[in-house]
């Protein structure tokens, strides 16, 4: 039972960030619309900072989530038990939730990627950033950031399916030692994913409040420093989680791989022995 209810929390916990990453994994892009501070508007009232860089924060708990979630199942798919052992449905079902994630995370990258040459473009222009140009650039990186969020939530359904059905009891058998070598790699890769995470947060948030606290333009090196630091970390991010679905699948073979080691029949002859 506690292997299933990990499979279960893990799950769950991949969807409530699935969730948030399809409703404000667009807030990305917005960050570009901080080239047109100023331009919005005139100097009187004071610009409105751009709302995606309060919305980041929540791009980041959302990639903690997935992470944590998707680090959670690769540990509980390989754990010893007796009741639940993985079977061939389980494992097609984490194969395609990793094709799933990798679609996803190609949408993803592509539209990062999009909004990241974007900046670059503008911050090596020297003529000011137009703010028809950056509107554009920004709905198409937001679409297609929408349209990887809302790709990505078919994953975690799949891993409730296969969490339902994709496992079977073992109670004659004895279950198969497993190293804790098994457990180091997943954990050392979420850990890197979740301080990226972090930091992705953490920029936005400091962007944020050098834009709030500044009677006039702030530094353009010190903002063009941080809207980098953001494009780099969701890069990274989207990558990230291709990487966890393919961890997903390994965990998945090997945990598939001892269980039938389980099934297979003893010989006479050594059981003489």
């Amino acid at each position: 039972m506690r292997k299933r209810g990990l499979l279960w929390f893990s799950s769950l916990l991949v969807l409530a960030g699935c969730i948030g990453l399809a409703v404000y994994g667009g807030a990305i892009a917005g960050v570009l619309e901080v080239l047109t501070w100023r331009l919005m508007q005139p100097p009187a009232p004071p610009d409105p900072i751009p709302p995606a860089l309060a919305d980041i924060v929540w791009v980041s708990l959302s990639m903690i989530a997935v992470v944590a979630g998707m680090v959670v199942s690769a540990i509980a798919v390989t754990l010893r038990s007796r009741e639940c052992a993985i079977s061939g449905v389980g494992l097609l079902l984490y194969v395609i939730a990793c094709v799933v994630l990798h679609v996803a995370a190609f949408v993803g990258i592509e539209a990062v990627y999009t909004a990241r040459g974007t900046f670059a473009f503008m911050a090596l222009s020297t003529e000011p950033p137009r703010v028809e140009f950056v509107e554009a650039a920004v709905l198409a990186s937001r679409g297609g950031l929408a349209t990887a969020g809302m790709i990505l939530v078919v994953a975690p359904v799949l891993m409730l399916l296969a969490a339902a059905l994709g496992f079977r009891a073992l109670p004659d058998l004895p279950s198969a030692r497993r190293s804790l070598f098994i457990y180091l790699g997943p954990v050392l890769i979420g850990t890197v994913l979740c301080v990226l995470a972090g930091s992705l947060g953490m920029n936005a948030r400091d962007l944020q409040a050098m834009l709030e606290g500044a009677e006039f333009a702030p530094n353009p090196a010190t903002l063009a420093d941080r809207m980098a630091a953001i494009f780099n970390s969701a890069f990274l991010l989207w990558g990230g989680l291709a990487g966890l679905g393919i961890l997903q699948v390994l965990a998945g073979l090997l945990a598939y791989a001892l269980d039938s080691r389980r099934e297979t029949p003893v010989p006479p002859s050594e059981e003489k022995d």
